[in-house]
């Protein structure tokens, strides 16, 4: 695990990452006033039932990802099965959960890959506003070490630059962008005739099924 969160000073205050402590120091004091949480989850939709428990077990999983995840992985998925295993038992510290079940297995797997998702996401977007690779380098995202920073940076440069080099990508993504276009100006320009509501719908869904081909 190469990435381990450190103090908050220097922080912003609406920096996630103090969030995610102020969270850790709210659920340590519930644990030390009632042991570890129970958390029961609903057998039909596979969520946590009860909204504050809730609440704070997807709270849970965004600070164990923000202070343990290994970062220098592209994606959630791609981080070794046992790694992200470590990352979901970590949770136990303060929850009572049954980790064998596997639906309450694949809740707890979704939701910490939401939040590496969005953590990396929002570090790619602090490197992009810098004009260089060292300016980004001397301006670390958050209480990232500067040692791990300088990591990141070289992963989000070569990202950028297989992107640049992969014409295939930036058609692609042209092409999505055009077809959603297309398809909003075709069914704006749906005529509505009269206040006939059905034949405006089965014209918008012949737009739609046309778009997939």
């Amino acid at each position: 695990m190469d990435h381990l969160a450190a103090s908050i000073n220097g922080l912003r205050l609406g920096d996630p990452i103090i969030h995610g402590l102020a969270r850790r120091i709210q659920i340590q004091e519930l644990v030390a006033l009632n042991g570890r949480i129970p958390i029961s989850f609903d057998e039909k939709n596979g969520l946590p039932i009860g909204t504050r428990h809730r609440c704070l077990l997807v709270g849970e999983c965004d600070t164990i990802v923000h202070a343990f995840a290994p970062l220098r992985f592209h994606f959630w998925s791609k981080i070794p099965t046992q790694d992200r295993d470590v990352l979901i038992e970590l949770l136990k510290d303060n929850f009572i959960l049954d980790t064998t079940m596997p639906s309450i297995k694949k809740f707890l797997n979704n939701c910490m890959m939401k939040r590496y998702r969005e953590f990396k996401y929002a570090m790619s977007s602090h490197f992009l506003k810098f004009h260089t690779t060292e300016e980004a380098r001397g301006n670390p995202f958050g209480n990232i070490s500067p040692g791990n920073w300088s990591s990141l940076c070289d992963l989000f440069s070569a990202e950028n630059i297989k992107n640049r080099c992969d014409p295939s990508r930036a058609f692609k993504a042209s092409r999505v962008w055009l077809r959603r276009t297309h398809i909003n100006q075709a069914i704006q320009n749906v005529p509505r005739v009269g206040d006939n509501a059905s034949f405006r719908q089965n014209a918008i869904k012949i737009i739609g099924t046309c778009s997939n081909h």
